[in-house]
């Protein structure tokens, strides 16, 4: 009878292990065949830029795919540094504006959810944008006590690297920065590896809206050496690239403001480096052209070391604001 008693209580005890596979593995099965939300893909990170303070500002955006059906929806956070501590949430569509306010640099990132309510698992999945990097810098007009414009611009060659003083009678040297006329370094027009040439330099006088009427509208560069200016507008007769190394020869000219005129430069900085075509000018910039003898593009911007291959890439912006005469 102990026997069989014994032996009743191990079968039971096989079936029960048993069962518990069982439940165990078809529990197991049922979990693999839940289906999760998709993960959203970014196809275009939002992309960072440079403005001045209270310029008009480039929306950020995001672009993003699922292939399961689901909705995305959007979460922008702004913080002063390019982490994920103390961030700010600040809207909720695919694209955002930022803000050009308060000077200073904030990183803007954008959460990408997945809903998917069709999902047999996890009905959401998520994806991180990186960080697009805004830089509010000052603006040029609010660093004085009233609006000014720039009222003289002029060239200067040296054989040797000159003096950084300023020269008498001017407001500064353009620099090697196309926002901030208190930072970069002074720029060298003649810049490059392919020779010794004289050391070109450009300053600009700014005067107060009281002298508004003697404010400079527009500039541009002149190609060839004999090319003269349109008439109402002044060659300055220094060659920027000093006629050297088969270089075209270069000069300024530029253009006082008259009735017809809507906007007149306050500030005059510049860019180096490449310029690929897809590379526009920040707002309230606008580029330096070419026009004259030698010039065959259309709206081409104008290289300071134009013809010179080894050389710097050298353009000249300015920056313009609201005139009346």
């Amino acid at each position: 009878m102990k026997k069989l008693l014994w032996l009743i209580a191990a079968l039971a005890r096989v079936a029960l292990i048993f069962s518990i596979v069982i439940c165990d593995e078809l529990i197991g099965k049922e979990k693999e065949s839940l289906v999760n939300a998709a993960v959203p893909v970014i196809d275009i990170q939002p992309e960072g830029a440079i403005y001045l303070q209270n310029d008009s500002a480039s929306p950020l955006s995001v672009t993003a795919r699922v292939n399961d059906g689901g909705t995305l929806s959007y979460q922008w956070f702004s913080n002063d540094q390019a982490d994920d501590t103390g961030e700010t949430s600040v809207g909720t569509e695919a694209v955002y504006m930022p803000s050009t306010e308060t000077p200073g640099t904030y990183y803007y990132s954008v959460v990408v959810t997945n809903t998917n309510n069709s999902a047999s698992g996890n009905k959401t999945a998520k994806t991180v944008s990186a960080y697009a990097e805004i830089t509010v810098n000052p603006s040029v007009a609010q660093e004085t006590e009233s609006p000014r414009y720039v009222t003289a611009v002029n060239v200067w060659n040296y054989p040797t690297e000159p003096d950084p003083a300023i020269p008498s009678g001017y407001t500064n040297w353009v620099r090697d920065d196309m926002y901030d006329p208190a930072q970069g370094n002074i720029l060298n027009g003649n810049a490059g590896t392919d020779g010794a040439e004289d050391w070109i330099r450009l300053a600009y006088k700014t005067d107060s809206e009281v002298n508004k009427r003697d404010a400079i509208a527009e500039i541009a560069i002149l190609v060839g050496q004999n090319t003269q200016p349109p008439t109402g507008w002044t060659k300055i007769n220094i060659d920027l690239n000093n006629g050297r190394l088969s270089a075209n020869y270069l000069y300024l000219a530029y253009r006082k403001v008259g009735p017809s005129d809507t906007q007149a430069i306050d500030f005059i900085g510049s860019y180096s480096g490449r310029i690929e075509v897809s590379n526009e000018s920040r707002p309230g910039y606008s580029w330096v052209f070419y026009t004259g003898a030698g010039y065959t593009g259309l709206n081409e911007r104008a290289d300071l070391n134009k013809g010179r291959p080894t050389a710097n890439w050298i353009f000249l912006m300015v920056h313009k604001r609201p005139f009346t005469w």
